[in-house]
């Protein structure tokens, strides 16, 4: 049966596909009509079979600059096609390389306990949570600190000595509950006189930390180091990274523990490097109880560098969304996601190598 009906997108969508785009007149939102949608809304035209966004009061349908008319099979599509796949329940765009799945933006975000996005600007002596689970992680050392120009945004410049994030948490992890931890992290020196700390969090000997190993003492010298430790021992389990961070780029950190495999994870720019199995030192209860959580700094050492996009998630993120999180930049956004740009009035989508706008 032909008909139209809209589909509300909150606030992003995962998406693979993009083109150039129109750019509507620089009028207040007003709406669209034939159908009844909001500025930025997304619907799916039946009649026409594409996918439509209302840019201020008019329906823009969604099309790559003209491409092969069968370069998707299975279903067969054309470039620039979306459709819906009922098998897979996913939206997906056909690309000159084929269907590639969008869904909504950071599916993995339900599962967030924490997210900094550190974009607040000036003398930052407080870091908001995005997630809304805590009010603030205070600023421990001396007074503000500086926000600075970042791989995706804003991010916070920490001096090595006396700054660091710390927040009150209240995470406890079963025996088969699974966790993740991830930032972008940006060396300011070669010379470290200490490892240096990402995150650190422990109580009644559970115990999670994650550094640049800079002495070599467990891993290979600058690589990172990612330890956990369940309540029953003190002694952990640990995983290597292969990647040596010896220079002064921003790089993404994310480590995993799988509850369920009992396994260490180790990515780095969103590629998995290492795994350690779970033992007896891991593998049980994790009581992080009205713990403080500690960005920047760990038993002792401090971070020298900047930090940004810091994220914790309750579950174990798989290959794919870690590699989304490498993302896009100004806005900052995931590999994968689709919004709608209000300065320049077009929907563009996060690709692997930036921001593409399409229409």
């Amino acid at each position: 049966m032909k008909g139209i009906f809209v589909i509300v997108l909150v606030p992003f969508f995962v998406f693979w596909l993009a083109n150039p785009a129109y750019a509507p007149p620089p009028i207040a939102p007003e709406g669209c009509e034939n159908p009844i949608g909001d500025h930025g809304d997304i619907t799916y035209n039946t009649d026409e079979d594409v996918f439509q966004g209302c840019i201020v009061a008019s329906w823009i349908a969604f099309h790559a600059a003209p491409g092969p008319a069968t370069a998707c099979v299975n279903p067969s599509g054309a470039e620039g096609d979306i459709i819906y796949n009922t098998d897979e329940n996913v939206f997906q765009g056909c690309t000159s390389g084929g269907w590639m799945a969008f869904h909504s933006m950071d599916s993995a975000n339900t599962s967030m306990d924490r997210y900094y996005k550190l974009n607040e600007t000036g003398a930052v002596t407080d870091a908001i949570d995005a997630t809304g689970n805590s009010d603030a992680a205070m600023l421990g050392g001396l007074s503000g600190v500086n926000s600075i120009d970042s791989f995706l945004d804003r991010g916070l410049l920490l001096d090595g000595a006396n700054f660091y994030l710390e927040d009150t948490v209240n995470f406890i992890y079963g025996p088969s509950d699974s966790f993740t931890y991830s930032a972008f992290i940006k060396r300011s020196s070669l010379v470290a006189a200490n490892d240096l700390s990402v995150f650190l969090i422990s109580n009644s000997n559970s115990f999670m930390l994650l550094e640049i190993d800079t002495d070599g003492s467990a891993c290979a010298a600058d690589q990172m180091i990612f330890l956990v430790s369940d309540s029953d021992e003190f002694e952990w389990d640990a995983v290597c990274s292969n990647t040596i961070i010896n220079d002064l780029d921003w790089h993404l950190v994310t480590a995993v523990y799988d509850g369920d495999n009992k396994e260490l994870r180790m990515y780095v720019d969103g590629v998995l490097e290492n795994t350690t199995p779970g033992t007896y030192k891991s593998a049980n209860s994790k009581d992080f109880s009205s713990s403080t959580l500690i960005i920047g700094k760990g038993t002792g050492e401090f971070f020298n560098g900047a930090l940004d996009d810091i994220r914790i998630y309750n579950k174990a993120l798989d290959a794919d969304e870690v590699e989304r999180l490498m993302g896009c930049s100004n806005p900052a956004g995931q590999a994968g996601d689709v919004m709608l740009n209000e300065s320049s009035g077009v929907f563009q989508g996060c690709t692997a190598t930036g921001w593409m706008a399409f229409q």
